[in-house]
């Protein structure tokens, strides 16, 4: 393969294997079943293999297909992990926050409050840390507590 392929032809080869059908895979990505048909022969010729088996039942993936198929899915879910994360940073998400303070600065009520959308956006781990501090600053409790909390 000298280039990666592009997105459209990934989603109508993933749609094929799904549906089982270059017609109906052309359907829902909305082109025409001659050039979704192009797009799956490009890139068998780019791969220097064949991917489905076409027949008069619809397409089955060969072994190369099968190969091919998992990578794919898994740059599709990247992209879409991608996507979330540009998202929940473009709101004020994804991040860390981390809390250091003493256990008195810490009342009990306020690890409750992380779940106010004006504390804690979408993507963000909030982190509270309270123990005994040495004369520096510096947490010096190893057994000091820590809670996780999810903003999603």
């Amino acid at each position: 393969m000298t280039t990666p392929p592009d997105w459209v032809t990934i989603k109508i080869f993933l749609a094929t294997l799904d549906l089982g059908s270059i017609t109906r895979a052309a359907d829902r990505c909305g082109i025409a079943t001659s050039a979704a048909a192009k797009r799956v022969q490009m890139l068998e010729a780019d791969c220097g293999v064949a991917l489905p088996e076409r027949g008069a039942r619809g397409v089955k993936l060969t072994p190369a297909g099968e190969i091919f198929a998992k990578h794919s899915q898994g740059l599709i879910d990247l992209a879409g992990r991608l996507t979330s994360d540009l998202k929940a940073l473009s709101l004020g998400g994804l991040g860390t926050v981390r809390l250091h303070g003493f256990r008195l600065e810490l009342p009990s009520p306020f690890p409750h409050r992380t779940t106010e959308p004006s504390f804690c956006a979408p993507g963000q781990d909030v982190h509270f840390r309270s123990g005994k501090a040495d004369a520096g600053g510096r947490f010096a409790n190893s057994k000091s507590a820590v809670k996780r909390t999810a903003c999603d």
